[in-house]
């Protein structure tokens, strides 16, 4: 009998109880929409679309979050360049941001040998490689613990792929890594 009138029992929350709840779950849900609304900025941000993010921040209320115009201008530029195979142009625009990001100037040296090897421009790859990707491999006066982090090593090994394209007289349809011709690639480094 205690069980049924327990169930039959009415909750009663005050009107001050239910407003102050409802104004907890209003805040909650205000917190999860901005934040969704953030991290598509910071998205239209990131992949160069200055338009779109302007219209969105105006559109989503975050008229207080400060958009670089310049910066996101200058991002679509490197994206397109590298979309295009362009990635001289890039390595240009991206000099000091490189000389502090290793795996930045890794994929950017990498691909731009990629692209020469594309343009059948194997002597020109040799020497991009010589004068700009020693670093990957190293060599006997250097520490050899630098050169031997899993980081580098699968730099390395990707290296030595981009390298192995120069064996192939045609290497976009004859090499087992013709797939690092494929846009999805320049994509990948975009």
């Amino acid at each position: 009998r205690s069980e049924e009138e327990s169930v039959n029992k009415k909750i009663r929350i005050t009107q001050e109880d239910w407003n102050s709840r409802t104004e907890r779950k209003r805040r909650e849900e205000e917190g999860s929409i901005n934040a969704l609304n953030m991290a598509v900025l910071e998205y239209l941000v990131a992949d160069g679309m200055k338009d779109a993010a302007i219209a969105f921040r105006e559109e989503a209320g975050l008229t207080d979050r400060v958009l670089d115009l310049d910066s996101i201008e200058r991002r679509s530029k490197v994206l397109e360049s590298i979309r295009r195979g362009e990635t001289p142009e890039v390595l240009e625009m991206l000099k000091r941001e490189m000389s502090n990001d290793e795996a930045l100037r890794f994929e950017l040296h990498n691909h731009t040998l990629i692209e020469l090897i594309r343009r059948g421009e194997s002597m020109r790859a040799l020497e991009h490689a010589r004068t700009h990707m020693r670093w990957v491999v190293g060599n006997e006066e250097e520490e050899e613990e630098k050169y031997n982090t899993q980081e580098n090593q699968e730099r390395r090994a990707r290296f030595e792929r981009t390298m192995g394209l120069l064996a192939f007289e045609n290497p976009e349809t004859s090499s087992p890594d013709s797939s690092l011709f494929d846009q999805v690639e320049r994509e990948r480094i975009a």
